[in-house]
């Protein structure tokens, strides 16, 4: 080998690949616990923390349609398709409604226009 090259690091081992992935795995589900304000047990393995961010994940949903189902609402006609709430679509052009925040949001964006409710 030339002078003043280094050598050049040996290949990855199954093993030592396998140990960086289960750092990153954890390390996003703790970026994702995080902002989900998840306190996190520092007992728990990385298959615990995937269970409890899912749980948290899913929760949160529930949460926001929940808030969503009580909130008042206004009609919008759709010129894009669009999600108000996770899980749920709706196609360019039907007139749905959502809350008033959510509407001046995709007015904004060019998504929707307001709508009137079907007669």
């Amino acid at each position: 080998m030339p002078k003043g090259i280094p050598n050049p690091k040996p290949p990855m081992t199954d093993e030592e690949k396998a140990a960086r992935d289960l750092v990153e795995a954890s390390q996003v589900l703790k970026d994702q616990a995080k902002a989900l304000d998840l306190a996190i047990d520092p007992e728990w393995d990385t298959d615990t923390l995937a269970v409890k961010v899912l749980e948290a994940q899913e929760a949160a949903a529930e949460a926001d349609k929940a808030a969503f189902e009580a909130a008042r609402k206004v009609p919008v006609f759709l010129l894009r398709d669009a999600w108000p709430v996770a899980d749920e679509r709706h196609n360019a052009g039907e007139t749905i409604d959502v809350t008033e925040e959510i509407a001046e949001k995709w007015y904004e964006a060019g998504v929707a226009r307001p709508g009137k409710k079907p007669a």
